[in-house]
């Protein structure tokens, strides 16, 4: 079973179409995202661990350490809610 820092990794590099990404990874200065990538990560990401992110809190995104951060953030509050 991949970790959720395996599995926001893979989402991000298919997303870009390169393995030179880690969690330090700026998504915009270093990707070169607009507006569109970083829609189609949210969704991608929000598909692939089944929550909701916030587009307030993902526009604070920086790094896929962030998304990834928020993505455990959601999980967390939706086990607490559970």
């Amino acid at each position: 079973m991949r970790t959720n820092e395996e599995r926001m990794l893979y989402i991000v590099r298919e997303q870009f179409g390169t393995e030179a990404v880690s969690l330090e990874t700026k998504i915009i200065a270093d990707l070169g995202a607009d507006s569109l990538d970083s829609v189609e990560i949210a969704m991608a990401a929000e598909d692939e661990f089944a929550v909701i992110l916030g587009d307030d809190e993902l526009m604070r995104c920086v790094t896929v350490a962030d998304v990834l951060a928020l993505v455990e953030k959601t999980l967390g509050a939706c086990g607490a809610a559970s």
